[in-house]
C-alpha cells in the first residue's frame, strides 16, 4: 500500500503484505488493515509494518440493547426503502403508515429472528419480487451448532432391511467441481451393491444411515459393501465426503437431456441447458452454443434459471443471422457470421426461470428469434442492483430497478412470461422420468426443420481468369 502526494506526485510506501481490506478513518490519518494474521490500525503518512498497532479482538466486548437495535434495524430497513426503492412513491402506499404498523410489534418481538419475521411482512406490503431478509443478522448461532451430514454421491434405499444403491450419480470425470469420487477407477462399486458400515459402524435397518455421515464432508470415508446383503465376502472402498451433491444430480440431469436430444433427432439437433445469467450460466451458454450451433436445429433450456445480469449478451449471439459464407482452401464452406446458429431455436422456460431468466424469455419472444416453450415464468423484473448493510451485519434488499418496455408498460413483474407453446410438466410424469417439455420441444423443432431446412453451404463457382 502506497500514499500519493498529489501535489507533489509522488509515491510513499506505507505498509506492505496487506489485503485489499482496508479502511482509511474520517481525518485521513490513520488506516484500519487486515492481514493474514494480523488486524491492527497504523498512521497514514509514515511507513509500517504488518505486526504494528495490532488490535486484540479476544478481549473486544461490546454492549448491546436488543430492545433499541431492534427499533433501529427496522427503522433504517424502512428508511433504505424509501430512499432506494426505485419508485419514489414507492407505489403509491402508505410508507409512513406501514413503517407505524410494523413498528407496533417491536414490544413483542424477543429475538433476531422475530424481527426478520416482522421485517419480512413489511417489505411484503410492497408486493414486488427480489424483496429479501437477505442475511439473517446476528442471531447469536454459531457455526459450531450445525454439523454438515456428507452426501455420497448416490440414491441409497432400504431394501429387505439393508441399505442398497438405487442409483451412482453418473458424471464426467473432467469437470472436477461435478466429479462424482464414486465413479473413480479404484472405487469398485456398481448399481445394486449394498451398504453394510460407514467408517467401521455397521448399519442397521431402524436408523437412518446418515447419522454416520455426520460430519464426515471434505473428509475420507470408508465404506464396507457387498454386491449381495451379507458380510461374507464384503470389502471396503474409501471414497471422499461431499459437502453437496447438487452438482452432480444437476450435471447427470444435463447430460442425460443432451443425450435424450441427439438420440430422439438422430443427431440433428443440439441442447445446451443455462442454469443461470450470471458467470456460470454465460460459461454454460458459451460451451453449448459453441459447440451445438452447427445443428440443424437447436434446444436452449432456461428452465429453473436463476437470473443474473448478462442475458443481454446471450441474446445479442442469438440474434446473429446467417447471410454469408467463407471458403478457404481444401475445407468445407463456414457460417458466416462465425458464432451464428444456422436452424430453427427453440428455447424452454419454466416457473422457475426467474429474474434476468425471466428476461432472456421475454427478449427471445419479442425478437422473435424462435418458438418459447414451457410453462410461465416466475415473474420478478424489479430487481436489485446495490445493498444497504444493516448495524448487525444484516441485511434486507432494496429494490432499485424496474423494466418497462418502450411502448410504456412495466413488464413481466408479477406476471411473468407467457410461452408461444404451453406444456406443463405434471408431477405423475416427472416422477416417472417423463420431461414432456422436453419431447414436444424436439418434436417441434423437427418440425421446423422439416418445414424449412437449414441453408446447404455451397460455395460458388470459383472466377475464372483470362
Amino acid at each position: 500500500m502506497e500514499r500519493c502526494a498529489i501535489d507533489q506526485l509522488t509515491l510513499t510506501r506505507v505498509i506492505d503484505n496487506v489485503s485489499v481490506v482496508y479502511n482509511v478513518s474520517h481525518d485521513g490519518q490513520f488506516i484500519g488493515y487486515l492481514s493474514s494474521f494480523a488486524v491492527g490500525t497504523i498512521p497514514s503518512a509514515q511507513e509500517s509494518a504488518v505486526g504494528m498497532g495490532t488490535i486484540i479482538w479476544g478481549d473486544t466486548r461490546l454492549s448491546i440493547e436488543p430492545e433499541k437495535e431492534f427499533r433501529q434495524i427496522l427503522n433504517d430497513v424502512w428508511l433504505q426503502v424509501r430512499n432506494y426503492f426505485y419508485d419514489s412513491n414507492v407505489h403509491s402506499l402508505p410508507w409512513k403508515s406501514i413503517r407505524e404498523k410494523y413498528a407496533a410489534l417491536l414490544p413483542y418481538v424477543v429475538t433476531r429472528q422475530d424481527l426478520n419475521y416482522v421485517m419480512g411482512w413489511m417489505v411484503g406490503e410492497l408486493g414486488v419480487s427480489h424483496m429479501y431478509v437477505w442475511r439473517p443478522g446476528d442471531l447469536r448461532r454459531s457455526a459450531s451448532h450445525f454439523e454438515a451430514v456428507a452426501c455420497l454421491g448416490a440414491d441409497i434405499s432400504l431394501s429387505g432391511g439393508f441399505y442398497r444403491l438405487d442409483h451412482i450419480l453418473q458424471t464426467p470425470n473432467d469437470q472436477a467441481d461435478a466429479r462424482n469420487p464414486l465413479l473413480a477407477p479404484n472405487v469398485k462399486l456398481k448399481k445394486g451393491d449394498y451398504l453394510l458400515a460407514i467408517n467401521g459402524n455397521a448399519l442397521s435397518h431402524d436408523e437412518d444411515y446418515r447419522k454416520h455421515l455426520a460430519g464426515q464432508s471434505g473428509k475420507k470415508i470408508k465404506l464396507l459393501v457387498n454386491d449381495k446383503s451379507s458380510s461374507n465376502g464384503a470389502w471396503t472402498v474409501e471414497t471422499d465426503g461431499l459437502y453437496e451433491d447438487y452438482a452432480l444430480r444437476y450435471t447427470e440431469w444435463t447430460e442425460r437431456n443432451y443425450r435424450y436430444v441427439r438420440g430422439k433427432s438422430g443427431g440433428l439437433v443440439g441442447y445446451f441447458h443455462i442454469s443461470d445469467c450470471d458467470e456460470a450460466g454465460l460459461r454454460q451458454f458459451e460451451q453449448g452454443f459453441r459447440a451445438e450451433r452447427f445443428r440443424d436445429g437447436l434446444i436452449i433450456d432456461v428452465r429453473n434459471n436463476g437470473g443474473g445480469f448478462n442475458s443481454y449478451m446471450m441474446i445479442d449471439k442469438l440474434e446473429r443471422k446467417l447471410m454469408y459464407l467463407t471458403q478457404t482452401l481444401d475445407c468445407e464452406p463456414m457460417l458466416y457470421p462465425h458464432g451464428v446458429a444456422r436452424g430453427p431455436i427453440v428455447m424452454i422456460c419454466n416457473e422457475g426461470s426467474g429474474s434476468d431468466g425471466d428476461l432472456i424469455a421475454l427478449h427471445f419472444k419479442e425478437r422473435k428469434m424462435g418458438t418459447l416453450i414451457g410453462s410461465r415464468t416466475w415473474g420478478g423484473l424489479i430487481g436489485i442492483i446495490n445493498f444497504q448493510d444493516l448495524i448487525d451485519g444484516g441485511m434486507v434488499t432494496q429494490v432499485n430497478v424496474g423494466f418497462a418496455d418502450l411502448q410504456g408498460n412495466w413488464v413481466v413483474e408479477n406476471l411473468g412470461v407467457v410461452p408461444d407453446v404451453t406444456v406443463e410438466n405434471l408431477p405423475a410424469d416427472v416422477e416417472k422420468g417423463i420431461d414432456a417439455q422436453l419431447n414436444i420441444a424436439v418434436e417441434l423443432v423437427l418440425g421446423q426443420i422439416k418445414a424449412s431446412p437449414p441453408v446447404k453451404l455451397k460455395a460458388p463457382a470459383f472466377p475464372v481468369k483470362k
